[in-house]
Formats: C-alpha cells, structure tokens, sequence
C-alpha cells in the first residue's frame, strides 16, 4: 500500500510538472520540477552508516521509487550520487 501511495505522489507531481510550465507556484523556479535520481540500497546504506541513522522506511522508499533531492548537484564527493540539493533551503532542506 506504501508503494502505492508513493507511486501516486510521482504521478501528481509530474502532473504538477505539466500544468505549471511557467514556475509560478512558490519555489518552482528554483528546482523546476527536476527530480535527483533514485538511489539503490547499497547507496542507502551507505548514507545510514556514515550518518549513523536509520532513515524512515517510507522515506527510504521515496528515494528508491522517485528520486532524491531536486537533481541540482553540490561540491562533488566521490560516490555520493545522494549529494543533490533539495527542494531548497527556503523549506528548511538541505542535502546531506
């Protein structure tokens, strides 16, 4: 059911991706719809192992499914394919 529900939030922002060509909903001129790619469970646990956490397994699910971040990259880290920025700071969210 989870996956579903994530499912259906990637297929409402692609809508949102199409009825809003122009930017004009807050934020959208920053990250334009764009999506950073999905990550794989090795790339996962990476993260969770040199953060020592454990991500939310919906978020977790999130990341594999849609994507991480907005796709804009920061100052390369090798291998770190999660160093993207997010929807922006403006929200409180910033790459890891």
């Amino acid at each position: 059911m989870l996956e579903r529900e994530i499912r259906d939030l990637a297929a409402l922002m692609g809508r949102l991706r199409e009825a809003d060509t122009d930017f004009r909903v807050f934020g959208a001129d920053n990250h334009r719809y764009q999506i950073g790619p999905t990550l794989s469970e090795q790339q996962l646990q990476e993260f969770e192992a040199k953060h020592k956490i454990l991500l939310p397994e919906d978020y977790r699910l999130y990341l594999k499914l849609i994507g991480n971040g907005s796709g804009r990259s920061l100052p390369p880290e090798p291998n770190a394919s999660w160093m993207v920025a997010g929807a922006g700071p403006d929200y409180g969210l910033y790459s890891a």
